[in-house]
């Protein structure tokens, strides 16, 4: 038996705070450097808990694979574009399309 994957939604802050106080550069830095993205996942937990958002998922064992995904996203689009593929990946995963 396999454990349940942690709830996705802490992607959308997630996903907010990397507008927020990431550049665009920045996010790209932490796209290709492991050990940078080792170096502010604690800030980026705090970040989440200050918005009343659950760090787990970040903490899991796909949190890492889903951060760069969100890394990716801040770097290549809008912010309300990008909103809505992480908004439309959490329906699927979810079941709701």
């Amino acid at each position: 038996m396999t454990e349940r994957e942690p709830e996705r939604q802490w992607m959308l802050p997630l996903l907010d705070i990397l507008y927020d106080e990431y550049t665009e550069i920045a996010a790209v830095r932490l796209l290709r450097d492991g050990a940078a993205r080792a170096a502010v996942l604690t800030l980026l937990v705090t970040a989440l808990e200050k918005r009343t958002a659950s760090p787990n998922g970040l903490m899991s064992a796909t949190g890492d694979t889903l951060l760069q995904g969100l890394l990716a996203l801040r770097a290549k689009f809008p912010w309300e574009e990008a909103r809505e593929k992480v908004r439309l990946n959490i329906a699927i995963r979810d079941g709701e399309r």
